[in-house]
């Protein structure tokens, strides 16, 4: 088993967040991999209310990359700096352990945004990489409502790692949501 097994059962727990408003068959898929996760096929959880559009709502997405993601990120994007996937490169720069692609982290804002509000469309983020995120760390991503303004939605974004509550990467984003029409 990974040694980040319990971040993925924590991200398997946001599907309930994820499907909630979406298609019938999302829901039941997130319903069936939530009720997998937890061992209880019988009584699925009860999933949550559709996110809110008020200042100051935040959505968290706690997650640990183990070395095989980082490797995998590395050939997707072609980001080949050893110092995310060779102890030695990065001990060579003065690093203690290889140390995670910032942009990998920056990737779980638009994934929170996207999965709490689907068809979201990402206008723009900006990001300031604050210190080192050690590879096989968690770390609590968080988005909050800054500012909703018609579809336009302004979000503080900021990544800690989950067990000093540093901050590792702080920014914001804008996307286009559509609002839910009230019943």
């Amino acid at each position: 088993m990974r040694a980040c097994s319990a971040a993925t059962l924590q991200l398997v727990g946001l599907i309930s967040t994820l499907t909630n408003g979406s298609s019938a068959s999302g829901r039941q898929i997130g319903l069936r991999l939530l009720a997998a996760a937890s061992g209880d096929a019988a009584s699925p959880p009860v999933l949550p209310p559709n996110p809110q559009l008020a200042p100051g709502t935040a959505f968290t997405l706690t997650k640990c990359f183990a070395a095989d993601e980082v490797d995998s990120w590395a050939a997707l994007t072609g980001d080949s700096n050893p110092i995310h996937v060779d102890g030695a490169a990065a001990a060579a720069v003065g690093l203690a352990v290889p140390v995670l692609p910032g942009m990998l982290l920056a990737a779980l804002f638009p994934a929170i945004i996207g999965s709490n509000f689907p068809g979201a469309v990402y206008l723009s983020q900006t990001l300031k990489f604050k210190q080192y995120a050690p590879v096989g760390h968690s770390y609590a991503a968080t988005v909050t409502v800054e500012k909703a303004s018609g579809s336009r939605v302004r979000f503080d974004t900021v990544c800690r790692d989950a067990t000093t509550g540093a901050a590792v990467v702080e920014g914001t984003a804008l996307a286009l949501i559509k609002q839910q029409q009230q019943s």
